[in-house]
């Protein structure tokens, strides 16, 4: 059965913005079902329509307090990345709007994007009777605020961060794990008969993290660590230059070639590795998360690459629904702010007034996961999000999965 909540309005401008908002009907998210019977699958989360009239207090003070989760959003709604947190924020609305549920009382906390923004945040979400908290988005501030959520009496947390080390107990991470990219690509390669696989890769962190991942992965395979070559500066053309005959030279027999890098790098270095004749259809180019661009296909030497990503399709309904709501395209990540507050919403329905730590972190570590506008997902006790992926070909005509991500964690 479908419910309705009627929300109280804040000013005459929040109203105005839902008149707006009601607008975001005409573009339908995917009808994901009813959740599924079998003891394996995942939960669709999907959700009736509400009529909200207010995007900054969704509380209807005629349900009992027993009833209600009370959710923390915490978002750099200020500071350096102002931008970026209304954006997460629209998000959030678009998925409060799509939810309906009575049980649901979201308040947003400005994080400021700092360590002190996102410590204040957290402690006026526990003042507050916050039941659980979504966010912070930047690694530094969840771990900043980690002991804080873990202290007595603990609430958890989910976080918008990719770094697996913000992890622990009831403070999760619900971003893309570059490691899981990584990892499902280069198996994907090896079950098409790659074997020799070589890296480039810039010498940063992020290169550190994916050149370890590489030789994991293929070590648990049995086979040899991949050839390495790291660039540092794609501003000096002799480095870059240097850097790709190097990569060249060594690579003998490679059959795979892993660049993570995203557009604008590849435009660097793509050219040279077309000059060093690293463009035989012998060698698969593969890529990382960040090869989830469609401008990539405007790139002749890339195309026919491979890297692994989220569902295509509930990505590209979720970007059309943003898109026709706000008139502009969503960051990346606002899919998971949407998935994130989705989940709050289906946990709220099961709490039964027990909204206690254990019970909620019961509900986000269920076995068989959710699934969402990225598709498959589910939280491990450790605090890691583990995805089902799907992977992607670079063609002429636009990203073209040729792999689908599987649909349950059986």
């Amino acid at each position: 059965m479908k419910r309705h909540l009627n929300f109280r309005f804040i000013s005459t401008a929040m109203l105005l913005f839902t008149v707006f908002l009601s607008g975001c009907d005409k573009a339908k998210m995917p009808n994901f079902g009813n959740v599924l019977q079998r003891p394996s699958s995942p939960e669709m989360l999907e959700y009736p329509k509400s009529n909200i009239t207010s995007d900054t207090d969704f509380r209807d003070k005629s349900i009992k307090e027993y009833y209600t989760l009370k959710v923390a959003l915490l978002l750099p709604l200020s500071g350096m990345n102002p931008g970026l947190g209304e954006d997460l924020r629209k998000a959030a609305v678009m998925a409060v709007h799509q939810a309906g549920l009575k049980e649901l009382d979201v308040m947003f906390l400005d994080s400021k994007g700092s360590v002190e923004g996102a410590k204040s945040a957290i402690i006026e979400a526990k003042r507050r009777g916050a039941h659980l908290v979504l966010g912070p988005l930047f690694s530094f501030e969840v771990t900043a605020i980690k002991p804080i959520a873990q202290a007595h009496p603990p609430i958890n947390v989910v976080s918008f961060s990719t770094d697996r080390f913000a992890a622990g107990r009831g403070v999760f991470v619900m971003g893309f794990m570059p490691e899981q990219i990584i990892d499902r690509a280069i198996r994907f390669a090896y079950s098409k008969g790659k074997r020799n696989f070589a890296m480039f890769l810039p010498r940063t962190q992020y290169g550190t993290l994916v050149a370890e991942q590489a030789n994991r992965t293929l070590h648990s395979l049995r086979e040899d660590s991949p050839i390495s070559v790291n660039y540092t500066d794609l501003n000096d053309p002799v480095k870059i230059d240097e850097a790709v005959r190097s990569l060249k030279a060594q690579m003998g027999a490679a059959d795979a070639l892993l660049v993570p890098t995203g557009y604008e790098d590849l435009k660097l270095v793509l050219p040279y590795m077309k000059d060093n004749e690293i463009n035989d259809l012998s060698v698969k180019f593969i890529g990382s998360g960040r090869w989830n661009d469609p401008r990539l296909s405007s790139i002749p030497l890339i195309r026919g690459g491979w890297f692994a990503a989220p569902t295509v399709q509930g990505q590209k309904i979720f970007n059309e629904k943003f898109k026709n709501s706000y008139g502009r395209n969503p960051p990346a990540i606002a899919s998971i702010v949407y998935d994130a507050v989705s989940l709050a919403g289906s946990i709220a329905t099961k709490t039964h007034g027990e909204k206690k730590f254990g019970k909620i972190f019961s509900l986000l570590t269920q076995k068989n996961g959710y699934d969402g506008a990225d598709g498959l997902f589910r939280f491990k006790p450790s605090g890691l999000v583990e995805r089902g992926l799907s992977i992607v070909e670079i063609t002429k005509e636009g990203l073209r999965p040729i792999d689908p991500a599987p649909t349950t964690f059986d």
